[in-house]
């Protein structure tokens, strides 16, 4: 499908960003009902509707804009190449069991996270614009903030991915009340956890669960709180789809605004080591992104050395 894809989208030349939004949705409308038979069209095109609305509102305000459907997208593409690489790793760190089906697979969930972890991104960003506080969308937050907190011991004592289930109990925990915290302060990381986990797909909780807590933990703004609570670093084999997403998330820069001249230039494999090439348009640019990698550096621990390379010797780091 990915091949199809590629085949159709590397010629065309679009003559609206709207062109190039729509065939993207489409596919990801048909990656969704292949692995969870559940296109989730509505659901998507009001993601794209929310980018496309939200650049709209920053160009009009002569404000950068950060693409998020794109983005989503790429963060998808990107990461399936490592899967691809280390795939019988992250086949023993997710669930070698639950990687039978494709429904319960890492593939689906790492589907599921890429694609819908900047849920809430667009619309936060419309509101800040707009003078405006988003609501809270989903009502069960706090029981899904309880399962989370639950999940995320379940896993850090070495239990395995199929043998937690979640539960209608609701207690207090340390992480629960983090993720309600910030959702409240309008996290979008937190809301977009909360909100898939209330989606009606068809697929095991374990596998939902996954995506939600690499969603939950990926953003910066949380991440003090997280780190003085010991629930940061993890361990990649423990937690490897909240590793891939904070590591392709930081990655992908390239194109996420409109004029940005920062540029892929290559992804080097190697057996314990992937480094994403890149030529930043500016020092400063160089020198955030170095930041970024900094950061995230202090929340994983993985076998695998995950870094990046640039064209400014003072901003390459890894993590």
């Amino acid at each position: 499908m990915l091949s199809d894809f590629a085949k159709t989208y590397y010629p065309l030349e679009f003559d609206t960003i709207h062109d190039e939004f729509k065939l993207v949705k489409e596919t990801e409308c048909k990656l969704m009902e292949f692995c969870t038979n559940v296109s989730m069209a509505e659901e998507l095109e009001r993601i794209m509707r929310g980018d496309i609305v939200g650049e709209a509102a920053h160009v009009a305000l002569e404000k950068t804009y950060r693409d998020h459907f794109i983005h989503s997208f790429q963060d998808f593409l990107t990461g399936t190449i490592l899967l691809d690489k280390f795939y019988g790793d992250f086949n023993n760190w997710y669930s070698p069991s639950l990687n039978l089906e494709l429904r319960t697979s890492v593939e689906c969930s790492w589907l599921l996270t890429a694609l819908f972890h900047d849920r809430f991104r667009p619309l936060l960003k419309l509101g800040e614009l707009l003078g405006e506080k988003i609501p809270p969308g989903e009502d069960n937050s706090s029981k899904f903030a309880c399962n989370l907190a639950s999940f995320y011991a379940h896993l850090s004592t070495g239990k395995t991915l199929e043998s937690w289930s979640p539960t209608d109990a609701e207690s207090s925990s340390t992480l629960g009340t983090i993720l309600l915290n910030h959702s409240n302060l309008g996290n979008h990381a937190a809301r977009g956890a909360f909100t898939i986990l209330g989606y009606d797909l068809p697929i095991a909780a374990p596998t939902k669960y996954a995506a939600a807590l690499a969603i939950a933990l990926h953003d910066g703004d949380p991440r003090n709180d997280l780190l003085g609570s010991k629930i940061l670093p993890v361990k990649m084999e423990q937690f490897p789809l909240v590793v891939l997403l904070m590591y392709i998330d930081a990655a992908q820069e390239w194109n996420r605004t409109a004029g940005s001249k920062d540029e892929l230039v290559d992804i080097l494999l190697e057996n314990n080591q992937v480094v994403f090439v890149m030529d930043f348009s500016s020092a400063a640019a160089n020198s955030h992104k170095a930041q970024e990698f900094e950061s995230i550096a202090r929340c994983i621990i993985s076998p695998i050395s995950l870094g990046f390379a640039s064209s400014f010797s003072i901003g390459s780091g890894s993590a």
